[in-house]
């Protein structure tokens, strides 16, 4: 049986951080800043540019871009281990659901609760169910990339029982799937590369991925890409290049920072704190009235430190009392029943 990675583990943690650093800027600035460009610099506020520059420290879109390649590796490695063929295809929708859903669930019930209380946008029922069965981005933003998550997962299944489990052929869907994107506009087809390339960390020889050098591209491709090339199709592939570079290098060399308890800590609440730190964040707002309005800088650093320890707080219980439960019982239901003996007559 393979064992978990934890250096994968504290990656994913530190991307779910990234990902509400990111948002705290966001919430200051809005998109207009947030999509522009070094070639925009020169007709914009000082503040304007520093503000930008401050998603390279916090990446969310790159951050989700991880997620996704990670994603793409850790289900390629389970579809080999639990699954046979295409017939596997009910229990994979099954398992992916049953994964997904009784955290999206807690998070949408969250949501509503703090709907009715006035934190958060006001919702009416409907909406309620589709924010917690993840058909709605419009009450948590963040559910988007879930959406993303749930198809591309399914359609990964189908590429790897097509291929029977081969990485390399199934990565010659990618170009397809962008051809897709250009001629639909669908996300879905824009993302599923990511996964494809996760999918491929598996035939790499880990000799080939302890280059420093791996880092020393990825990174700068990861976080800047879209800062030269904006949030299109472009930026987003060498975001994709930039992001399967940087797993590959942690997945080969495990490096000791990410196998601390602080990025474990954040790995094991990444699902629950990915999905509730917005709810993070309008507590935050909610309590920074010291802070002067003035004060940009100071305010997103504040909005980013109340929403984490929030959000976390939050993330952790969602994690004891439902995740955690939901990762055991198929396990349990599954364990052979304790053998009675029978008293001699």
């Amino acid at each position: 049986m393979a064992t978990r990675d934890h250096a994968l583990d504290g990656l994913r943690g530190l991307a779910a951080l990234s990902v509400a650093g990111g948002h705290s800027i966001l919430a200051f600035t809005g998109l207009g800043v947030w999509n522009l460009t070094v070639s925009q610099f020169g007709t914009q506020s000082t503040a304007d540019v520093l503000a930008r520059l401050g998603y390279l420290v916090a990446p969310s879109d790159a951050a989700v871009m991880v997620f996704f390649v990670l994603s793409g590796h850790v289900l390629w490695s389970m579809f080999d281990r639990r699954y046979a063929g295409i017939e596997d295809v009910p229990r994979c929708i099954a398992e992916r659901l049953w994964r997904l859903l009784p955290v999206s669930v807690a998070a949408g019930l969250l949501f509503g609760a703090a709907a009715h209380i006035g934190y958060v946008a006001p919702m009416d029922g409907f909406e309620l169910l589709r924010t917690m069965f993840i058909l709605s981005a419009k009450t948590n933003g963040v559910l988007w990339s879930l959406q993303i998550e749930v198809v591309a997962s399914f359609l990964l299944f189908g590429i790897w029982a097509i291929t029977g489990g081969r990485a390399g052929l199934a990565l010659l869907v990618a170009p397809v799937s962008l051809y897709v994107f250009l001629k639909t506009g669908s996300g879905y087809a824009l993302f599923l590369p990511a996964f494809l390339l996760g999918a491929v960390l598996h035939v790499i020889p880990t000799r080939l991925m302890r280059s420093p050098w791996l880092v020393a591209a990825g990174l700068p491709l990861l976080v800047s890409s879209s800062l030269f090339l904006g949030r299109g199709w472009e930026g987003r592939v060498f975001e994709m290049a930039g992001a399967v570079l940087v797993v590959a290098y942690v997945r080969a060399v495990q490096p000791r920072w990410l196998l601390g308890r602080p990025a474990q800590f954040l790995g094991l609440v990444s699902y629950p704190f990915y999905l509730l730190h917005p709810l993070g964040q309008a507590f935050a707002f909610r309590n920074m009235a010291f802070v002067p309005a003035d004060q940009i800088a100071l305010r997103i650093a504040t909005i980013f430190v109340l929403s984490t320890l929030a959000g976390l707080a939050i993330a952790y219980v969602v994690h004891r009392l439902v995740e955690r439960p939901a990762m055991r019982l198929p396990a349990l239901l599954r364990a052979p029943a304790p053998r009675v003996e029978q008293a001699a007559g």
